[in-house]
């Protein structure tokens, strides 16, 4: 089986892209290439993906960057939103434990939430409410100085 450990789904569609389409078909945003969509996940094999949640800090998109961890967490809970549809839809399964993983591909795709960055994480309860809403994977930083922003800002709420 075939594991795709790093997909921005919900992170594309809330940027425009319809991911329920093959590439081939999805719009072009910008000069970006399409982002592969669930058919070619399944025509490619593909069983188990970790399905990202990517908040757009400010530096990325001026416009649409969040500016405090409210909005970081916004963004969060809208992605999460996307995942909890397509759960109940039967496109992708929600991985909480590891009896849950496939041992096969399936129509609807294995997927473990992993979020990218802690800024969506404005204290300590937000633990174990990102852990309840399905979250399994938490990166704490996405790059550079964004570990160290990070740790200053969350270093007393975390001790």
């Amino acid at each position: 089986m075939i594991v795709d450990a790093h997909l921005d789904l919900a992170y594309n569609v809330v940027r425009g892209r319809d991911v329920r389409k093959p590439s081939s078909e999805q719009q072009q945003i910008g000069t970006e290439i399409a982002s592969v969509g669930l058919p070619d996940l399944r025509a490619g094999g593909v069983g188990l993906i970790c399905g990202t949640i990517f908040c757009d800090p400010p530096a990325r998109a001026a416009i649409h960057g969040y500016r405090n961890s409210d909005e970081a967490h916004a963004q969060m809970q809208k992605q999460l939103a996307w995942y909890r549809e397509q759960f109940a839809n039967g496109e992708l399964k929600h991985i909480r434990e590891s009896s849950d993983l496939p041992t096969k591909p399936e129509h609807a795709i294995g997927t473990i939430i992993l979020l990218e960055g802690g800024d969506a994480i404005r204290s300590r309860d937000d633990v174990q409410l990102i852990y309840d809403a399905g979250v399994r994977i938490v990166r704490p930083c996405m790059e550079g100085d964004a570990l160290r922003r990070w740790h200053r800002r969350h270093r007393a709420a975390l001790a």
